[in-house]
Formats: structure tokens, sequence, C-alpha cells
């Protein structure tokens, strides 16, 4: 009885929300490729997807970005093998030997494509994804910068990292302060001075990312920072993988990051400079021996909340590129057209439901392009009774609702 009540106030003082949380991971899977066994590893097939797939399967995230995916071959092998088709696979562009691949669950997210940002050794990649209960809009950059040598001199390795984060600091520059968007990967950044960081987290000029742990420092081979490493498995000392947001995410309201949600998987906090699987383990000694056979690099990830509360209200004006009509006829017996019109395109989702907030029919769902559009809505394939009922327009994370009686 108390929910019936909590949806009638909402939709009488005329706002709607909608709620949700995913959990984002980011996991370099080092150089996974389908072409194995080889004769440096004849082994590599058995003991390789089976590891990942624990992995995977016990952080269970909605979103997964994966960095060092050979090729398209890859995506598939990893669907199948690892993923088990529980996942989608975003729009996979191969640029390198070392790409990075997108996978989602298709009930809760919508991807909007692969955005490459070329760049020195590697591109930037730019996934929109669409949160499909919200409407919200997500711009998920996935990054792997230049690695460092083992032995020698490393200033060139250092600058092109740092010219990699220019790149990706000159898109978010133009970005308008409100704009939700995080960067994950590689960035096998060895101290939190170097100047790729220091680009990254510059606030002087727009478009800057925020560590949502706060822990920017001098990082390699620190045990002061040991809380923060991901690299490697079988010695912990280096924070090479992480996910920075950008200030709307960081701050409340709208798409936000879950204070103290982000977490190192297999860093307990105990094995600074040893294997995860060095004795016990706080995340289960099973998962941490498929830690080490999966790949050098620990998965990384972070809860993020959507939660958008917007007026409903009949006749209210919204400037937010789009237009929701009044259903005609209304009142309508059996049968009603319900019209948008879109100035750019973007993710819709219309939904008809109940006084009871109960979903009866979703009439569009997806990207739709510019343009208008009608759909008809049939009562009579749904054995409806007289009343009143509601339907919803979700847009690029705005939403709105208008209100329609069926007499019968």
């Amino acid at each position: 009885m108390k929910r019936f009540f909590t949806i009638v106030l909402f939709l009488a003082a005329g706002f709607l929300n909608a709620q949700d949380t995913l959990k984002i991971m980011t996991y370099n899977i080092h150089q996974y490729t389908p072409y194995n066994p080889t004769a440096d590893n004849p082994d590599r097939l058995d003991w390789d997807n089976p590891a990942l797939k624990y992995v995977i399967n016990e952080i269970d995230p909605d979103i997964l970005v994966c960095q060092e995916v050979v090729d398209k071959a890859s995506v598939n092998q990893f669907m199948e093998y690892v993923l088990e088709y529980k996942y989608k696979a975003a729009e996979f562009i191969a640029s390198t030997g070392m790409n990075s691949a997108l996978f989602y669950k298709e009930d809760r997210v919508e991807s909007l494509g692969n955005i490459i940002h070329d760049a020195v050794t590697r591109p930037i990649n730019e996934f929109p994804v669409v949160n499909k209960t919200t409407g919200d809009t997500l711009i998920i950059f996935s990054v792997h910068l230049k690695a460092n040598e083992r032995y020698g001199d490393n200033s060139e390795n250092l600058n092109k990292r740092f010219l990699q984060a220019n790149v990706l600091r000159n898109v978010t520059s133009r970005y308008p302060e409100d704009k939700d968007y995080i960067v994950l990967g590689d960035f096998n950044t060895l101290n939190g001075s170097e100047a790729a960081v220091v680009k990254l987290t510059d606030r002087s000029f727009p478009g800057y990312f925020i560590d949502p742990i706060d822990a920017i420092g001098e990082w390699n081979d620190n045990p002061l920072f040991k809380h923060t490493h991901s690299y490697s498995a079988t010695e912990l000392t280096n924070r090479f993988d992480m996910i920075l947001v950008s200030q709307a995410v960081n701050d409340p309201g709208g798409i936000e990051y879950v204070d103290g949600s982000y977490t190192i998987v297999g860093n307990d906090g105990n094995h600074f400079g040893m294997p995860v699987n060095s004795g016990s383990n706080h995340f289960g000694i099973d998962l941490a021996d498929s830690l080490i056979s999966a790949s050098d690099h620990l998965p990384v990830y972070a809860l993020f909340k959507f939660d958008q509360l917007q007026s409903v209200s009949d006749g209210t004006e919204i400037p937010l590129g789009f237009e929701l009509y009044q259903n005609y006829p209304n009142p309508f017996n059996p049968s009603t057209i319900i019209k948008f019109k879109l100035e750019s395109g973007g993710y819709v989702k219309l939904i008809v439901f109940d006084m009871l907030g109960r979903e009866i029919t979703k009439l569009a769902e997806g990207y739709y392009a510019p343009g208008s559009y009608k759909f008809n809505f049939d009562s009579d394939g749904f054995n409806l009774p007289s009343g009143i009922y509601f339907y919803r327009f979700i847009y690029n994370g705005y939403s709105t609702t208008k209100k329609m009686t069926l007499i019968r």
C-alpha cells in the first residue's frame, strides 16, 4: 500500500523519479587473441578463458571495457568463451594491434557507438552509452597510454602519454560544465606528477578529470600508495589502471559516482610487491588465483548512480530539443495517437503505464534521428478498463509525462 501512495503522490505533484545504479569496470586483458594455442604458449586457451570467465562472473559488471583486444576475432571469442553471450558488444574498431572493446548488459544499457580520436601510439575510444531506465547518457573514454620500457630512458614514452592525454583534453574542453563523462583504462603512468596526469587533472580550464579516491601521488613502488596499485598481479607496485570522472559525475545529482565504491579487484592492501595470491586474500584465494592467470593487470570498477527527477506537469515548457504532444483523440476509445518531435538525434523511450505505475507497453525504444514520429496506442490489445493512464517520454536523460483518459 505504501508503494501505491508514493507513486500517486509523485504523479499528482507532477514529477516522476527514475533511478538505477550501474557497475562499470575496466580491465586490461593482456593481448587477448583467438590465435592460440601458440608455439610459445600451447596452453593459453585452456587457462586464459576460464580464468577471465571466473573473474568477470564474480564481479558481474553491467559495463565492461577491455584494453589490449587484438581484433574482431578476439571480440567474437571473448563473447563466446568468456562472456557466454551474456553481454552485447559495442561497435568494435581495430586501429592497432591492441584495441579497446566495450561490452554491456543489453537489458540495462544501450550503446550509441564507438568514436575514435586519433593519437600517437594508440587512439582514444569514446563510447557513449544510455541507461535504459533513466535515459541518461554517459560518455566513457577508454585509454591505453604508451607503456614504459623496462630499461633505459623513458622520456619519449612520457611525452607520448602526454600527447595522448592532450588529445583527450581537447575533446572534453569543449563540453559544457554539466556533461557526464569518465575516462578509464590502462594509463601506464608511474606517478601523479607525470605530465599526462597533470594534463588530465588540470582544473584551470574546462574538461578536467577528478580522481574519485583522491589519491594522485607518487605511486611507483611506494607502499604509501599500496591501496591504489593495480599492476602487476604478480608484483603489485604501481597504479596503471584507473577510473577518473568529470566534475558533473563527481557532484551529487544526475549521474554520480557512488562514494566508496571504487574497487581494485584483488588488491586488499596486504600484497605490496607480492603476487595477489600469496597467502590469503580478502577477495578470496580462488579469485586471486584467477586474477594471476587471467592478466598481468587487476580490474578496477566503480558504481555510478543514475537519478533523474524531471517535471512532468502538462503545459510545462522544457527547451530540451524535443516536443511531446498531447495524444489525440483524448479522451479515446479504443485507440489514440501519440506524437513527438526531435530537433536532434538521440536515445528515446516512450512508455505507457497505469495509475499504479505499472508498465503497460513500450511504444518506442532506441536511437531516433531528428524528425517527427507518431505511434498508435490501442487499448484493446491490453484489456484495459476505463480510467486515467500516462505516457512517459525519455530523451537523452530528460523525461516528461502526459495524462490521457480511456472511456469505454
